[in-house]
């Protein structure tokens, strides 16, 4: 997450298309990377909020689900 956070940090207004594409390949990496850990752990994140529902219907888990 702090890699993610230190990359939206750097972007600043006007900045060239090709640097702001360039960003956005590294945030989609970061992403998925932090998406193939899976949930974070409950002593981090908290409890789910009520109807707040990351599983899919038919048994598939929301960690099952990939958009890519």
């Amino acid at each position: 997450m702090l890699r993610i956070c230190a990359e939206l940090e750097r972007e600043r207004p006007g900045e060239p298309e090709g640097q702001r594409r360039e960003r956005f390949e590294t945030l989609l990496d970061l992403m998925q990377q932090l998406q193939d850990l899976g949930h974070p752990p409950k002593e981090l994140a908290g409890d789910t909020p009520p109807g707040f529902n990351l599983d899919l219907p038919g048994g598939v888990s929301g960690e099952q689900c990939r958009l890519m």
